[in-house]
């Protein structure tokens, strides 16, 4: 990671830890600060909804919402998408990391579709059409950061009985 990914790496995830013990203010930020992908997110929920017809769970703060087959995973802040049938630890995996850029969008605002989700979408889609797999997923701070930030609020949540 350069300097400027460590440090943004490095916000995220204090900034996680902070929010993990205050929910209410992941919330109040995804609300205000992170308004406009939230309102997008809402908007790619309700056409998966009607069009998709997906399985739909609870992970933590999120609606998950389980549909096709190997696609990967997508975040919407207050929802989950993920594909079907791909395993239960990867299943995890995903959710956990999709939730983590939830915590991305509550701490970035309105920077976050250019810090994390935009440059998020073009590595998925780069890595997927090249088929390029030397290319480690979280080698880069916004989903290293991502990921690591989901699984740290998964492990609060398991801990603290949320």
């Amino acid at each position: 990671m350069t300097k400027i990914g460590t440090r943004l790496y490095n916000t995220t995830m204090h900034a996680e830890e902070f929010l993990s013990c205050h929910m209410w203010l992941w919330w109040i930020l995804n609300f205000t600060w992170g308004i406009v992908y939230t309102i997008i997110a809402a908007f790619i929920a309700l056409f998966i909804l009607i069009f998709k017809k997906p399985v739909i769970s609870k992970f933590h703060e999120a609606i998950c919402f389980i549909f096709g087959n190997n696609w990967g995973g997508l975040e919407g802040v207050f929802f989950i998408f993920v594909a079907d049938k791909m395993g239960d630890s990867w299943t995890l995996h995903t959710k956990q990391h999709e939730l983590g850029h939830s915590f991305q969008n509550a701490i970035f605002g309105p920077l976050n579709l250019f810090l994390t989700l935009i440059p998020s979408a073009i590595r998925y889609w780069y890595i997927k059409l090249t088929k390029n797999n030397t290319i480690i997923y979280d080698a880069i701070w916004f989903e290293k950061s991502a990921t690591d930030a989901g699984k740290a609020y998964d492990e609060f949540c398991k801990k603290n009985s949320r």
